[in-house]
């Protein structure tokens, strides 16, 4: 059994392993660039909440130039965090997370700053997914 001075630093590392697991299974997603966008973005929504501090109450939404991928049980609230996809110097889209219920504070509103980080390598990375599918019109 853990240590009481462990506990803290056992959680911190799960929640870091949630968040490398997510990237992982998007980066998977995005590296599919044979495969048509709209089915890859929605596949990316769907991976992303599992690498959030409370995935079971987390949606996702990504907005790209008028096209919106969400899940089947997606809905806005005011536990908000959103990250611009930018793409040649100007923003095409936004990608969201949202909780459905309020959590606890935490760094940003219910949100810890490692979740910011990730939701902005999120958009990172499908900046240069859009960019590659834009430069081989697959």
């Amino acid at each position: 059994m853990a240590h009481e001075n462990q506990r803290p630093l056992i959680s911190e590392l799960r929640e870091r392993a949630k968040e490398l697991n997510c990237v992982y299974e998007i980066e998977n997603r995005l590296n599919q660039s044979d495969r048509p966008q709209g089915e890859v973005l929605q596949e990316v929504v769907e991976a992303i909440p599992p690498g959030w501090q409370y995935p079971e109450i987390c949606v996702a939404e990504i907005v790209l130039e008028g096209q919106r991928y969400e899940a089947p049980d997606f809905r806005e609230t005011p536990w908000k965090l959103t990250a611009d996809i930018i793409q040649q110097d100007h923003v095409a889209g936004t990608v969201s997370v949202y909780y459905v219920k309020e959590m606890p504070p935490a760094d940003i509103g219910p949100f810890l700053t490692d979740e910011k980080k990730l939701i902005e390598t999120i958009a990172d990375r499908l900046n240069h997914f859009l960019t590659y599918k834009k430069m081989t019109h697959v």
